[in-house]
């Protein structure tokens, strides 16, 4: 098996229904590859509630957890207003 990472970041989130399908689309094609090529993040996943709340998680596997404080994690764009 090879050698893990020591960090994680989960994310717990909930979008209004009129904006579902935009939020998906936007963080599937933009959010989640732009983590990937930041230097420190090893692998991202995204689940889906199937009942509760919240009904989005996003864990991703960090090299360390100060990763989160590089300047290239830092450099990242917010996430775009729709």
């Amino acid at each position: 098996m090879g050698e893990r990472g020591t960090g994680l970041l989960l994310v717990m989130m909930d979008i209004d229904r009129a904006y579902e399908e935009e939020f998906n689309r936007w963080y599937d094609e933009e959010h989640v590859p732009e983590r990937l090529h930041c230097p420190g993040f090893r692998s991202g996943r995204r689940f889906v509630s199937v009942e509760g709340e919240p009904k989005y998680l996003a864990i991703y596997e960090l090299d360390d957890p100060e990763v989160l404080e590089t300047e290239a994690y830092k450099r990242m764009q917010p996430p775009s207003a729709g």
